[in-house]
């Protein structure tokens, strides 16, 4: 199969999986998509094709789901955080490189997210106290977000990491052939 086929069968694939993340009863904010937007630069070595793999899986799932006010606040910063991932050099993650990137795209996703629930829905009071109780009821959210996010992040890593170190051991075992 050609490169391009395999990186179109790669990401559809991945979508795919996002969405069922999304769609199947799950614990509130506990899905695959930041921890993509954190890995997918390294899977898909492009930035546009990095950004569009979890805001693909969005978009169709609230499709599905249903969409609310605040979905451009969430598809903006998980735009950003795969964005700012490929800037920060994710193509060649480490261990520690992922984890830091994925600990700075949950508190953003968090302290964003909320603050356009804050700003555009009619929840809270537009102020001062009302930001903070707008950010003091979606700590409940923040623990599944981080979980997850480190989970698949990790997840990722590993599965990357067992990829290229069988794909290495192939490279080796055919050269002594």
């Amino acid at each position: 199969m050609s490169s391009s086929k395999t990186m179109l069968m790669s990401f559809i694939s991945l979508v795919g999986f996002m969405i069922a993340s999304r769609v199947i009863p799950h614990p509130p904010n506990f899905t695959p998509v930041l921890g993509m937007a954190v890995f997918a630069p390294y899977l898909f070595r492009e930035m546009p094709v990095a950004v569009a793999l979890p805001i693909t899986a969005m978009v169709i799932s609230d499709l599905l789901i249903g969409f609310h006010s605040s979905m451009f606040w969430v598809y903006g910063c998980i735009a950003v955080i795969a964005a700012v991932s490929y800037r920060a050099n994710m193509s060649r993650p480490t261990a520690l490189k992922t984890a830091a990137t994925a600990s700075v795209a949950t508190f953003v996703f968090f302290a964003v997210t909320n603050f356009g629930v804050w700003l555009g829905g009619g929840l809270y009071p537009h102020t001062l106290e009302g930001l903070i109780a707008c950010y003091i009821a979606a700590l409940p959210f923040y623990g599944n977000t981080v979980l997850s996010t480190a989970l698949f992040s990790a997840l990722f890593y590993g599965l990357v990491r067992l990829i290229e170190g069988r794909r290495a051991n192939a490279r080796l075992s055919r050269s002594f052939n």
